[in-house]
């Protein structure tokens, strides 16, 4: 049962902390770019993990995660949310054969885990969110709909 509470208490930290905060700024009249960033792994990092970030407009981002698994995209044209996707690398100098997945309502911190990955199978009710990922490179409909709301209510499950 203390399992269950952490792992809530866990889900609750993840969903704040890959809220990003919105910010006025001063008469600049270009904004200033917003970033997903945050770090992929599996209670230890994933190194070298490749990131691929699927947003409900605007093209693909990509990238690499660094030695502690830590990642950044800048959006530049893209809407949110978005899907991000963490594929390869290493654990433990062991390769990675997993990939892991979550999604992003605003900019900010977006970390990638195992508990991440089972939120957007229950948010897309796909008992395999790779394939729910793959099918984003088709149409970005399915991000388009998802809320705060849906996030919530999958972490939830």
């Amino acid at each position: 049962m203390h399992f269950l509470k952490l792992a809530s208490l866990v889900a609750s930290l993840l969903v704040l902390s890959s809220c990003g905060g919105g910010g006025g700024g001063g008469g600049s009249s270009t904004p200033a770019a917003s970033t997903l960033s945050g770090v992929a792994g599996v209670g230890t990092p994933i190194v070298n993990g490749n990131i691929n970030v699927v947003c409900a407009a605007g093209g693909v981002l990509v990238t690499t995660t660094n030695t502690t698994g830590t990642w950044s995209v800048t959006l530049s044209g893209q809407t949110l949310p978005c899907a991000v996707e963490v594929s390869g690398g290493t654990i433990n100098g062991v390769a990675n054969t997993t990939s892991y997945h979550s999604i992003a309502i605003a900019s900010g911190t977006v970390n990638v885990t195992p508990l991440t990955d089972l939120m957007v199978a229950n948010l897309a009710a796909a008992a395999t969110p790779s394939i729910w990922f793959a099918g984003l490179s088709t149409t970005s409909a399915p991000l388009t709909a998802i809320t705060q709301t849906q996030v919530n209510a999958a972490l939830a499950k």
